[in-house]
C-alpha cells in the first residue's frame, strides 16, 4: 500500500475590514458603524467555525465523519479563537493607550 502525501493548504484568514467604498463617509458615526460591522463579522465568523468544529466532532464520534476532518476543524476553531482573543487584547491596549494620552 502506497502512502500518497496530501498537499498542504494555506490557512485562510478571515477578512476583518472591508476596503472603503467610493461613497464612504469620514464622519465618526460612519467609522463607528464600520468598526461595529467588522467586529460583528469577526464574531459571526468565529461562531461559524466553532459550530463546524462541533458538528465535525459529533460526526466523527458517531462514525459518520472522518476523525481527520474533526481534528482539522478543531485546530481551525482553536486558531480562530486565539486570533480573536489577540485582536481583542490589542484593541483594548490601543484604547487604553489613547485614553492615557495627555494633550
Amino acid at each position: 500500500m502506497a502512502v500518497v502525501p496530501v498537499p498542504p493548504t494555506p490557512p485562510t484568514i478571515p477578512t476583518v475590514l472591508a476596503a472603503p467604498s467610493a461613497n464612504a463617509t469620514t464622519s465618526s458615526s460612519g467609522a463607528q458603524g464600520d468598526f461595529a460591522t467588522a467586529l460583528g463579522n469577526l464574531v459571526d465568523g468565529l461562531q461559524q467555525v466553532q459550530s463546524q468544529a462541533t458538528q465535525a466532532s459529533a460526526a466523527a464520534a458517531t462514525g459518520q465523519g472522518s476523525v481527520t476532518n474533526a481534528l482539522v476543524s478543531a485546530a481551525e476553531a482553536t486558531m480562530e479563537t486565539q486570533v480573536s482573543a489577540s485582536l481583542m487584547s490589542q484593541a483594548v491596549q490601543a484604547f487604553s493607550d489613547i485614553m492615557n494620552m495627555q494633550f
